[in-house]
């Protein structure tokens, strides 16, 4: 029968009736076992994190229009985040290359200074770190010395002087804008002086020998970024040579275009480096 009756008629207990279906699920009252409690297994919206969030997800990947948009937009999402590079520094590139105007106080002669030289400069430098690199230099001027009393008859003959150079550079200040270099390179001078008659030599003159000479130039310089890639750059230095036994020097500026290659920074990112330098 359907219900389950305990009785113990011959003791003179009464009997008890118990439904099995009104028991409580914490035990069982036959068995004196407890009994687990089984609950289905349930959240709330608002027990699960983020549920506002991803309620639409089911209803986009059902959606034959929307899953392929989606899926499209993120991909090239991706694609443009990993193509797309960061605006290089300007510091991040090994090699500069300069090509500017010079003017040049020149001395032509022990005695005679003050004559103004125009010309030409060109210039590089490769970078081992972002502050210190190797400068190399090639400057030519050309100007005509100055009138001599005494020689009149070849007065104010013209000059030529070309210089190369090489030395260490120093990049000490280095703002998102400007940028300062400090620098001492050094090589040989070569002076050419006409003469009216092949007879008389510059030395007759009372100018410096047609020779090639020791030479320094220890300066700085003055960048003034357009962009990561080009600067304006001013050069001011001594230009100074060593003649008849004395050091003579004379005040040098140029004035030109600074041009950067080999960014160090990309190349990182792709793993080419330069065996011998640093990324």
């Amino acid at each position: 029968m359907p219900i389950a009756t305990a009785c113990a008629k011959k003791r003179g207990i009464p009997c008890v009736q118990v439904n099995k279906t009104n028991a409580t699920p914490e035990s069982d009252t036959t068995s004196n076992m407890p009994v687990k409690n089984h609950q289905p297994y349930a959240h709330t919206k608002a027990s699960i994190p983020f549920a506002n969030v991803l309620a639409p997800l089911p209803w986009i990947a059902r959606s034959p229009v929307l899953l392929p948009l989606v899926a499209i937009t993120l991909g090239a999402i991706a694609a443009v985040a990993q193509t797309t590079p960061a605006t290089p520094s300007p510091y991040d590139f090994r090699d500069e290359i300069y090509v500017g105007g010079n003017y040049t106080r020149a001395s032509t002669g022990l005695e005679r200074d003050g004559a103004n030289f125009g010309g030409w400069q060109a210039g590089s430098t490769h970078y081992f770190t972002p502050v210190w690199g190797l400068a190399f230099d090639a400057l030519g001027i050309y100007g005509n010395a100055p009138q001599s009393a005494a020689f009149n008859a070849f007065s104010e003959p013209q000059v030529r002087k070309h210089y190369s150079m090489a030395g260490p550079q120093i990049r000490w200040r280095r703002g998102n804008r400007w940028a300062s270099s400090l620098r001492l390179v050094a090589g040989v001078s070569n002076t050419s002086t006409g003469s009216l008659d092949p007879m008389v030599t510059p030395t007759d003159l009372g100018l410096y020998p047609n020779a090639t000479k020791l030479a320094f130039r220890p300066g700085t310089t003055l960048d003034y970024n357009i962009s990561p890639r080009v600067a304006l750059r001013l050069s001011n230095g001594a230009l100074i040579e060593r003649q008849d036994g004395r050091l003579k020097g004379q005040f040098s500026t140029s004035l030109g275009l600074l041009f950067r290659f080999d960014n160090r920074a990309a190349a990182a990112s792709s793993g080419q480096t330069t065996p011998g330098s640093r990324p």
